[in-house]
């Protein structure tokens, strides 16, 4: 047979097998329609289901959101309440008195607590007969006995006459407290409470401060075993068998106390940028991510600032590192600015800063977080120096605002602590807000806020004076309208410290000439002055223009007192000054010394602020003005070096002598033309020749950048404390403890350990759980 031939009865079985395949697939396909329609019916159900629940939630969010705008309304609502309950019970206290210290039972024996009082009042305030003390009731604290180690109650009691409490209050206050019975004894007012009701931390801390107040009760001490603490955090129900209710009334407790937890955990982390910067010593690290939590009670944000890990967060986009913080102080210490220092280290670390102005605010932002000690003083002179020398720092400064005037009650007093924690505000505030306009803390300059720099133990009390508010321009006729008129040779040294830019424009504004050289643009000028209009208009452009910064220096160069001007320079400024001390310098060394005295004794004539001689060295007879024009006058004060060993009356601590010199310098004694002003020079002073040499001139300070300790043009000749001047003047401002350490640690580490420490704390992870506390 042919192996070819094909086999007839394969034939059929082959077709029987492709109909039992489409057969199969004909049921396959009817079962996957089926299973998919039941499928989607199951979406179609759930889809229902789920707009039900949207529906339900949006509900439920907007009842929510109901009740919170009404919590918030009962919440204001019960603050105005409680506002105005204060109020009315503290005007209901207006005619009580309070009396602290006196032993308990000290008024038994007597016939009543009221009888007590007022023979304890007459005796211990010496009061007078006449004095009808008329005390309607009187009783102590309303609290239980405290026991007879724990201070005693107070006594209230209330008078008919409000008049005669105030009087009885001011005869205690002015006795400044006396004693009874070996106690000291105060009285005050019954104020109403305000702290309302106190949260306590810890069950230590209750009882503690419930103890102290006389309360008894059983002081509970901190546990230190690990059982305490355990047994202490777990909820027990009472060990009392018999009492019907205690575990549903314990249930009750635990839940009011669950009600009223103080600490909460914080929200999951934000990432604010993956852009931010950290600055060090070492260069700058880029493409840093910082993020934040927030409360989810009160919604307090919580941002990246562990000192610790030796960063400081300026803004969430500029982290500095302590480090560096700690070397830009000591630089600013050293006299070199913060772009100085940057420029040095770009150059050794061959890297870019980011921009200057940036990094100050930052490390302004970290010393205004970081509580320092600012009562250095020079080691020469102490506190209170006997010789001074003033003048005008930075006289372009000026001030791109717009001043309100004063309104009519300001007397020209601010307070200089306030003023100054305003600045604080500011500076923190800048790591918030994207610019000083968006900055609701922002210090702006205004007459009523606006304070100068003086040490706290120079001056007299925090308020301090600023009377800029009554400077007046000079085309008013008025004593110190003429007295503030600048000398025409006065203006011209103005002007020629000017850029010779400014002076062309200035030529061009008076319609002059503007081409050539200096002293020709100047003497065009010094001739437009010689009218009215035309002085007016320059005094406007170059000196009522200017601010600047009036400076008070120790010969030593030691800075004392510090102003920003918002108008032109005046001898109203350094009065200012000067009357916040404490004590008046001895001798005031200035350039418009006449100003000076004359303005200071016009403003105070009952007691005259620069005497003899109206601050003068010696009398305006014409035998001493010819003697002082020849330089023949020599007026000794030897209480400069050496104090006078019977002090005069509100004499200097330091000289002992009552008299206040004003003085021109070398270079401005030309400034006045009165001849009776050369009895002003400073060279009629024999110790001042001495002890003190004028090595360039005052100018110095307007030109200097770096006015501070030992940069002035005044230094001391020979004294023994000089060498310990040098060592002593620049000090380190007292950080916080936890930073200097942190920053020690970091600064003896190497530089890629400080590097690693760095990008691990810039992403923040949250490793242990972060409280708020309400």
């Amino acid at each position: 047979m042919d192996d070819t031939q094909p086999d007839s009865e394969s034939e059929p079985n082959g077709e029987s097998n492709l109909a039992l395949i489409l057969k199969e697939l004909r049921e396959l396909r009817k079962d996957f329609g089926q299973q998919l329609s039941g499928i989607k019916e199951d979406i179609s159900k759930i889809g229902k289901r789920v707009e039900e629940a949207e529906e339900r939630i949006n509900g439920a969010e907007n009842r929510i959101q109901s009740s919170k705008d009404v919590l918030t309304e009962l919440v204001k609502l019960q603050m105005q309440t409680e506002a105005k309950l204060t109020d009315l019970e503290g005007r209901s206290r207006r005619e009580n008195v309070r009396i602290h210290g006196v032993k308990e039972g000290a008024e038994e024996g007597t016939a009543s607590v009221i009888a007590f009082v007022e023979d304890f009042l007459a005796k211990s305030l010496e009061l007078p007969p006449s004095i009808a003390l008329n005390i309607e009731r009187a009783h102590r604290a309303l609290a239980p006995k405290p026991p007879n180690e724990a201070p005693p109650r107070s006594i209230v009691f209330k008078f008919s006459s409000y008049t005669v409490k105030e009087d009885v209050l001011k005869r205690a206050w002015q006795k400044k407290g006396f004693d009874f019975q070996g106690k000291r004894i105060q009285l005050d007012h019954d104020n109403a409470p305000e702290e309302g009701t106190v949260v306590y931390g810890s069950v230590e801390e209750a009882t503690l401060d419930m103890a102290k107040r006389g309360i008894p009760v059983t002081v509970v001490k901190k546990t230190t075993s690990l059982l305490d603490q355990i047994s202490r955090m777990t909820w027990r129900s009472s060990e009392k068998r018999g009492n019907r209710g205690t575990t549903r009334t314990n249930q009750g407790f635990k839940e009011r106390l669950h009600a009223y937890r103080r600490s909460v955990l914080l929200e999951k982390s934000a990432r604010i940028t993956r852009n931010a910067r950290i600055i060090t010593m070492n260069g700058v690290i880029e493409n840093v991510s910082t993020y934040v939590r927030r409360c989810p009670q009160c919604h307090m944000i919580y941002r990246y600032q562990e000192w610790q890990d030796s960063l400081h967060n300026f803004d969430d986009h500029v982290i500095l590192s302590l480090e560096l913080c700690v070397y830009l102080r000591a630089s600013l210490q050293n006299n070199v600015s913060v772009s100085k220092v940057l420029n040095s280290l770009e150059v050794v670390r061959k890297v870019t800063f980011p921009a200057r102005d940036t990094i100050l605010h930052g490390y302004m932002h970290f010393e205004a977080l970081t509580t320092n000690d600012y009562s250095y003083s020079c080691v020469c002179c102490g506190y209170y120096p006997p010789v001074v020398v003033m003048d005008l720092h930075k006289r372009s400064v000026q001030l791109a605002c717009d001043l309100k005037e004063a309104s009519e009650n300001y007397i020209g007093e601010v307070n200089i602590e306030e003023f100054w924690d305003s600045v604080h505000h500011e500076m923190i505030a800048r790591g918030f807000f994207q610019s000083r306009a968006k900055n609701s803390f922002a210090a702006n300059p205004s007459f009523e806020h606006w304070g100068p720099w003086i040490g706290k133990n120079t001056r007299k009390s925090d308020t301090v004076l600023n009377t800029e508010f009554k400077k007046v321009s000079s085309s008013k006729s008025s004593p110190e309208a003429e007295l503030s008129m600048v000398s025409e040779d006065r203006l011209v040294d103005e002007l020629k410290k000017q850029k010779v830019s400014n002076v062309r424009k200035l030529c061009m504004a008076c319609n002059l000439d503007s081409k050539g050289s200096r002293d020709d643009l100047v003497n065009r000028l010094r001739e437009e002055m010689k009218t009215r209009h035309g002085y007016d208009k320059i005094f406007q452009k170059i000196w009522g223009a200017s601010g600047g910064w009036s400076v008070i220096l120790c010969p030593h160069g030691v800075v004392y007192s510090l102003k920003f001007n918002l108008r032109a320079e005046s001898p109203r400024d350094f009065t200012d000054l000067l009357l916040s001390w404490k004590h008046l310098p001895n001798a005031s060394i200035y350039d418009f010394a006449r100003g000076l005295a004359t303005h200071a004794n016009l403003r105070f004539p009952a007691s005259l602020p620069f005497k003899p001689h109206e601050g003068r060295l010696a009398a305006s007879t014409h035998d001493d003005i010819t003697a002082a024009q020849n330089n023949k006058l020599k007026v000794s004060l030897p209480w400069i070096t050496q104090m006078l060993k019977t002090p005069d009356e509100d004499g200097h601590p330091l000289t002992g002598s009552s008299n206040h010199y004003v003085l021109y310098d070398e270079v401005h004694e030309g400034n006045t033309k009165d001849p009776q002003e050369v009895l002003r020079r400073i060279n009629v002073v024999p110790e001042l020749q001495d002890d003190v040499s004028c090595g360039t001139h005052c100018e110095d300070i307007t030109k200097c950048d770096k006015v501070g300790p030992c940069q002035a043009s005044w230094k001391l000749q020979t004294h023994p404390a000089q060498e310990q001047l040098k060592e002593e003047q620049l000090q380190p401002h007292p950080a916080d403890v936890s930073v200097g350490k942190d920053v020690e640690k970091t600064m003896e580490a190497p530089t890629s350990k400080i590097v690693q420490d760095c990008k691990k704390a810039a992403e923040w992870v949250v490793a242990h759980t972060h409280l708020c506390t309400r």
